[in-house]
């Protein structure tokens, strides 16, 4: 979520129109998921224990997002305070809790701002306070500070609610950050893999279709293994082949409209 804040420019979107922004980003974000989830549907070859939404929350909670910091540009001027009206927003309205709004959200405009922080010569600097900040807090991490444990509702607000809220950001930002500009800083060195960052959304989408389906094979067959070294090799393995193969039918998708639209969100 934070390199799609990246990515971000409310000088731009208040130049958009609301209408063809929104149907421009349910082609790239919500019709691929949509897609996908019928594909991981009949690859596992079992009744859906998910919905739409809930199979693919990042994606919906993205677009979700996008909408709002672009209904909120186009009401205030001030980029600040339309960042702090749109946090603001999904903080107070009951049930923005859905698809992890709430918690999203703010990962989104964060990364914004963490591209014009990168743009200045103390990039690096700040680069490895974000990273102590993030290993000081690891210690204190408790898995009842996940999303899915306390997630923010502010039907029910309380004390540890708003605690779990503050520190899962505070130590989600901080790594996340720290890691972004590492790799923004060896940008040269690692140029050969870049291409992949274009496919980044249909390798998402596609790898968990296909990870279903691998999950229901070895469970037919009863392959399994408490070996840990074995899974860790096999898994790298198997991830690097798939990782392969969809982007190669990623380029093969971009000939054909309709397949780019369907299985990649482009058209």
């Amino acid at each position: 979520m934070i390199m799609s804040g990246w990515f971000i420019s409310l000088k731009r979107l208040r130049d958009c129109d609301i209408k063809q922004f929104v149907i421009q980003k349910f082609q790239r974000l919500i019709i691929p998921s949509v897609v996908w989830y019928c594909i991981n549907q009949l690859l596992s070859l079992q009744w859906p224990d998910s919905t739409i939404f809930q199979f693919y929350w990042y994606l919906n909670s993205l677009f979700i997002s996008l909408c709002i910091i672009m209904f909120f540009s186009k009401l205030i001027e001030n980029d600040l305070l339309c960042s702090i009206s749109s946090i603001a927003f999904v903080l107070i309205i009951p049930y923005t809790n859905f698809n992890h709004v709430n918690f999203m959200l703010p990962f989104l405009i964060g990364g914004m701002y963490l591209r014009e922080l990168f743009e200045l010569k103390t990039a690096k600097t700040w680069g490895f306070v974000f990273f102590l900040i993030g290993i000081a807090l690891c210690p204190f991490w408790r898995p009842q500070f996940s999303v899915y444990l306390s997630p923010w509702n502010s039907m029910r607000l309380n004390d540890f609610m708003i605690f779990a809220y503050l520190f899962r950001f505070a130590i989600g930002f901080s790594l996340s950050a720290a890691i972004i500009i590492f790799v923004q800083s060896i940008e040269l060195k690692i140029q050969p893999i870049a291409p992949l960052g274009q496919y980044s959304l249909v390798i998402y989408t596609a790898s968990i279709a296909i990870l279903g389906l691998v999950n229901t094979i070895l469970n037919y067959f009863c392959l399994h293994t408490n070996q840990y070294f074995v899974i860790d090799v096999l898994s790298l393995s198997l991830c690097s082949i798939i990782t392969f193969g969809i982007f190669k039918f990623a380029k093969s998708c971009q000939r054909n409209k309709m397949l780019s639209l369907l299985f990649l969100g482009e058209s």
